[in-house]
């Protein structure tokens, strides 16, 4: 287990370059969900008090040419943030600095050494806060921990240490996997088939494979050709997909009906009762179960078999696990306090712990 803040001894006057999960939705300068940026401030305030200068770095993944800078006139509201263009020109003396995207610098993605270095001469000691982005090999969540003293923050901790409690799951277990990505999301479908007695694939990685399988899926989003190796997914019997949707034609028009039945002029937007049928029946006889992803096109007001799913969850006896942006999202208007055994904010992280059994941002705060 890495340390965390409380190992840090008397850092009074020392640089901490913090990580940050400032990665969040936005429509311009409008910040649409602040959970992430919240949970971080429980570590900027420690570290504001233990008398550190701090500076924040985060990458947004809309690219390159969005701005960090709504962030910090968010926090500039709670905390003394200056906000800086180019970090490695910046010679002042504030307390908290928020630097520019990160993605604007080709070495963050590249995990480039040169880069890496460049960030760790920032500063005296490394800070990860961002768990949503403990899945990704890139310069300042593997390598910048690597040539520093290196800790976990408060928010970083609480997810790890939360999610960790269900690595293992219980048998019987059951993961639910919908939404978008299924470039990132397939993969690990693959590989948390061997960790969990059953993987149900909704949303987009569900179309993927069933056209994969040769199914009509019409003008339904997928990807099967852009992704490899789909042949040994479709065969793993360990691996569901829906048998019906809710499905709309060109002219608007919503139906119900088999999946076999959709036409080339059609589109699933949802899945169908059948499909929630047999959902209902895997997770009455689950122990552990981990869900991450809607059903359906929640964002275009397909959301009501995300909302059915997410109230068979909170009526079950089974331990469960929900995380990701797109899943909290979808199920906003749903009073989920105290219904979960953990709740992350974390997509692309938490799968990747579960799939595996570990991180690469872990792995690299340990190895220091």
């Amino acid at each position: 287990m890495p340390s965390g803040l409380s190992s840090l001894g008397d850092i009074k006057g020392k640089r901490v370059l913090v990580r940050a999960p400032f990665n969040v939705p936005m429509d311009g300068e409008i910040i649409r969900d602040t959970v992430r940026i919240d949970d971080c401030v429980s570590t900027i305030d420690f570290l504001i008090n233990a008398g550190a200068r701090i500076i924040l770095v985060s990458h947004h993944s809309d690219g390159a040419d969005t701005s960090l800078k709504p962030v910090a006139d968010y926090l500039s509201k709670h905390l003394p943030v200056v906000f800086v263009e180019d970090i490695f020109s910046y010679t002042g003396n504030d307390k908290v600095v928020l630097a520019e995207n990160l993605r604007r610098y080709p070495g963050e993605e590249k995990n480039d050494p040169a880069f890496a270095a460049q960030l760790a001469e920032l500063a005296d000691i490394y800070v990860n806060d961002d768990f949503t982005a403990a899945h990704r090999e890139h310069a300042s969540v593997v390598s910048v921990p690597k040539l520093m003293p290196s800790v976990m923050g408060l928010s970083f901790q609480r997810e790890y240490e939360g999610l960790s409690k269900f690595a293992s799951p219980t048998s019987p277990s059951l993961a639910i996997i919908g939404g978008a990505k299924p470039e990132t999301k397939l993969p690990l479908i693959a590989k948390m088939a061997d960790r969990f007695d059953t993987v149900y694939a909704g949303g987009v990685s569900a179309n993927v494979l069933l056209e994969d399988k040769g199914e009509e899926i019409g003008t339904s989003v997928s990807a099967s050709k852009e992704i490899q190796n789909l042949d040994a997914i479709t065969a793993d019997a360990r691996i569901k997909l829906p048998i019906d949707a809710r499905i709309i034609g060109r002219d608007g028009v919503m139906r119900a009906g088999p999946i076999v039945g959709v036409k080339k002029d059609e589109s699933i937007v949802d899945a169908g009762t059948e499909s929630l049928a047999e959902l209902s029946a895997l997770i009455a006889q689950a122990q552990t179960i981990i869900w991450n992803g809607p059903l359906g096109d929640y964002e275009r007001g397909y959301g009501e078999s995300t909302h059915l799913l997410a109230h068979m969850l909170m009526d079950c006896e089974a331990q469960v696990v929900i995380g990701g942006g797109d899943t909290l999202a979808s199920i906003k208007d749903i009073d989920t306090t105290g219904a979960f055994a953990f709740v992350s904010e974390a997509g692309g992280a938490m799968l990747h712990l579960f799939a595996y059994g570990s991180l690469p941002a872990v792995e690299a705060l340990e190895s220091h």
